[in-house]
């Protein structure tokens, strides 16, 4: 006897892209009028979502600005300015604010490494201040404590660029994610996750960088390795249960600055990636994923301010700082960064 289908799944994918569809026609709509209605400007569901978060928090200071101690250096008064524009840009744009702390950290990457190209800078970066400096301790507390909060759709946007980027020579993450994984893991990684589902249709694929995703935020924010026996052991390079497969902080640095930060930074600056919270894809967990980057090339941008500026600021204030505001970010966000 053939058995019966519900109506209710079989009409689950249909309703599914009728949704996404009037999700997606909605978004268009607010841009057009938004642009038409300047300077009226027409929300999107995730911008009216997040209006109402800091409604629901009253009074919450998204981010407390390091108290740096006045010195007369023109470099120095030139990042601060670099810093003052990014916070103009806060509540609502984290992903403006994002940008003027980058260009910041860009340029102090550059000064502490003495490389004159960003991609050199951002993965020397990790090694110079966990090594040699007297502050090394300090810097891989920074390092720890913002890759144990990495968000999953983070480390998924990190893990989708990756895969993508694989075998395509002109693609500019290939060669970073090379240098990052090693030849062989970084073919171990596509084929893991992407190869195995070349054949499946996009909801196999999507599966397979969600996947992705839940081993690079493992792979990124843990510095122990697995139980042994856990996950799988198909590919060596990738089995988490060997700590030498273990990102170090140097490396977990790296990571977040050249496949997340740097990555996002390009695709911005390249016109490459619509408004983020003008998308029919938007939600609080994109402000949750960009108040995240935003926040950590902050900090990044002040620790090495106190370190090329001397008199500015001390590594202590530097840490408590950092702390106060991952406390803010955990009380506007909470389950949204995870």
């Amino acid at each position: 006897m053939k058995k019966k289908v519900s109506q209710k799944i079989s009409r689950a994918p249909a309703q599914r892209i009728a949704a996404q569809k009037a999700k997606s026609t909605d978004a268009r709509e607010a841009r057009i009028a938004s642009h038409n209605g300047w300077p009226v400007i027409t929300k999107t569901k995730a911008e009216t979502d997040f209006s109402d978060l800091l409604d629901a928090n009253p009074g919450l200071q998204v981010l407390i600005p390091y108290p740096f101690d006045g010195i007369d250096d023109n470099d120095f008064h030139r990042h601060l300015g670099m810093l003052i524009d990014g916070l103009e840009m806060l509540p609502k744009r984290p992903d403006h604010a994002f940008d003027f702390f980058f260009r910041a950290v860009d340029e102090l990457s550059q000064m502490m490494t003495g490389k004159t190209k960003i991609t050199d800078a951002v993965e020397s970066l990790g090694p110079r201040v966990c090594g040699s400096l007297a502050t090394h301790d300090a810097w891989k507390s920074f390092i720890n404590l913002f890759s144990g909060k990495l968000p999953t759709p983070t480390a998924r946007f990190m893990a989708q660029r990756v895969l993508d980027a694989y075998g395509v020579k002109k693609d500019p993450i290939r060669p970073r994610a090379e240098r990052l994984f090693g030849e062989q893991r970084y073919k171990d990684f596509h084929q893991r996750f992407r190869g195995r589902f070349a054949v499946e249709d996009s909801k196999g694929l999507a599966g397979g960088a969600n996947n992705a995703g839940v081993f690079l935020k493992h792979l990124v924010s843990q510095r122990a390795a697995r139980p042994v026996g856990s996950g799988d052991q198909s590919y060596p390079t990738l089995d988490l249960a060997d700590p030498s497969n273990i990102f170090d902080e140097p490396k977990a640095l790296s990571a977040m600055m050249s496949l997340a930060a740097f990555t996002s930074r390009n695709e911005r600056f390249h016109g490459s990636s619509l408004s983020p919270f003008r998308s029919s894809k938007a939600s609080l967990s994109t402000y949750a994923g960009y108040y995240f980057e935003m926040l950590f090339v902050y900090t990044l941008a002040v620790g090495l301010m106190i370190e090329l500026f001397d008199g500015c600021g001390d590594v202590d204030a530097w840490m408590i700082n950092m702390n106060e505001n991952i406390v803010k970010l955990d009380k506007l966000f909470g389950k949204w960064i995870k």
